[in-house]
């Protein structure tokens, strides 16, 4: 069998530009939509190219930023959404009564009326979407006219190319954009790819909640990523899924490449310890680690220590404040939020890697530092990792600012403790979350959707949540 033409639409945090690399360098044809996204952890310059200067974080040129040769490959396309024009900025602002209404329900409209009628989902097809809904209700209930109007609303503007679409033999929807492959082309082969998105999204009351939920159910295959996600898909009933790490790539992240971030900050041979965990307390558990880097620093009079934290997430000021008043402000550093090889440079450059204190399970930060040959500190809960992994990752698993500081005082001060935990670190990342194993598995998912192919769109079974237990067949 020839390999299939795959399309990955999505790329928050570079997962649908990773795992598209990596399927055309094992030779399957495969193409990234990037989709009215513009923010620069979702863009392939950020990932692999050498960026000067500090873009903005949404919408920027990256002619002006791009520091070496680097030119996105042609299988990436983007649909970025347009600007307004002069006049659409007056009338945003203009207080004319009842005009700005007027222009603003008409503008909702349009999609609306090009959308299905024949152009993107036939009325027929939709139909059918609604009526399977009502046969296999997901936890939110059945979907609703309006809500498959939004979605499609959402893919005529500005406008998915659907010729792209159209040449693909299989769709992979990347967290919200599962849904899409379930509208734009649902006569084909589709696969969910939930990257954090499955924990609260798809029980949310509103319409990309229920598309979403019913977009699982309905997909031939779903990608768990996080291991924590299991129980959301058990809740919604799915039987469907197969976990698969995040994908890293490691080129960036080789110990033997060179490193320039200490030489940057002049910190000389003093003890690095990186945190790049956005500062998001309720979800990271940032003041854990302030309070952890504290306790350590207040236990063993290290004041040659540094901790990296980058400028990014909502409690920015609470733990600059926190900080101070633990009287630990002097030896943090503060650096912007660093694009791929920058961060991968901030890796090697450092002792240890500490990541979040709260979710126990992790993305894609743990893995790079674990290719990079580094001891790693943050939470890990067996209970939501052991059904992912055959054996656990060498990490040093704290949860408590005075389970932080332990871990820092033996790693800080031996060498040789750390030199044997960055060896464990690099051969089980080689052996359980290499590029090759993860491309390994999502050519597996492929394939086994394609030979299901036949039986599958004949009878598409969609599990019931444990409360609705009635088992029913989608015609």
């Amino acid at each position: 069998m020839n390999k299939p033409r795959i399309l990955f639409l999505g790329n928050i945090a570079q997962n649908g530009y990773l795992l598209t690399k990596f399927l055309r360098e094992g030779g399957s044809p495969a193409d990234l939509l990037i989709y009215n996204y513009t923010h620069l952890m979702g863009q392939p310059e950020w990932e692999d190219a050498e960026i000067r200067g500090n873009p903005p974080h949404c919408g920027a040129d990256w002619s002006e930023y791009v520091a070496d040769d680097y030119r996105r490959p042609q299988w990436v396309h983007e649909v970025r959404p347009p600007q307004r024009s002069l006049a659409q900025r007056i009338l945003a602002r203009s207080r004319v009564p009842g005009l700005v209404r007027r222009i603003r329900a008409w503008s909702r409209l349009r999609p609306y009326r090009f959308s299905w009628m024949g152009n993107v989902l036939s009325k027929q097809q939709r139909e059918q979407l609604l009526e399977k809904s009502r046969q296999c209700p997901t936890v939110n209930g059945p979907i609703r006219p309006e809500d498959i109007d939004r979605i499609l609303m959402h893919c005529s503007s500005p406008g998915i190319p659907l010729d792209l679409v159209q040449r693909s033999d299989v769709l992979i929807g990347a967290g919200l954009e599962a849904v899409l492959p379930m509208v734009l082309a649902p006569e084909k082969p589709r696969i969910a790819f939930e990257h954090g998105t499955m924990r609260e999204f798809p029980f949310e009351d509103s319409s990309w909640g229920r598309m979403l939920a019913f977009a699982y159910t309905q997909a031939d295959a779903c990608i768990i990523t996080n291991p924590d996600c299991l129980a959301s898909a058990k809740k919604l009933g799915l039987t469907n899924y197969r976990f698969m790490p995040h994908p890293v790539d490691y080129k960036h992240t080789a110990p033997a490449a060179p490193s320039s971030l200490r030489r940057r900050l002049q910190i000389g041979d003093r003890p690095l310890l990186f945190a790049p965990a956005r500062h998001d307390w309720d979800i990271k558990a940032n003041q854990e680690l302030i309070r952890g880097f504290a306790d350590f620093v207040a236990s063993t009079g290290n004041r040659d220590a540094r901790l990296l934290l980058l400028q990014w997430g909502n409690d920015i000021r609470k733990s600059r404040s926190l900080l101070r008043k633990l009287n630990v402000s002097d030896q943090v550093i503060w650096q912007p939020v660093m694009s791929g090889k920058a961060f991968c440079d901030a890796l090697r450059s450092s002792d240890v890697v500490l990541d979040q204190f709260g979710l126990g399970v992790f993305g894609s930060t743990v893995p790079q530092a674990l290719a990079a040959g580094k001891p790693v500190i943050t939470s890990y809960d067996p209970d939501k990792n052991d059904w992912a992994f055959p054996v656990a990752a060498p990490l040093f698993r704290a949860s408590t600012a005075k389970e932080i500081a332990e871990h820092l005082r033996q790693l800080v001060g031996d060498v040789e403790k750390r030199q044997a935990a960055g060896l464990a670190s690099s051969r089980w990342f080689e052996k359980y979350h290499s590029p090759a194993r993860v491309a390994g598995i999502l050519e597996e998912i492929i394939e086994s959707v394609r030979s299901e192919q036949g039986s599958r769109r004949g009878n598409r079974l969609a599990a019931a949540p444990p409360e609705r237990a009635s088992q029913r067949h989608c015609a």
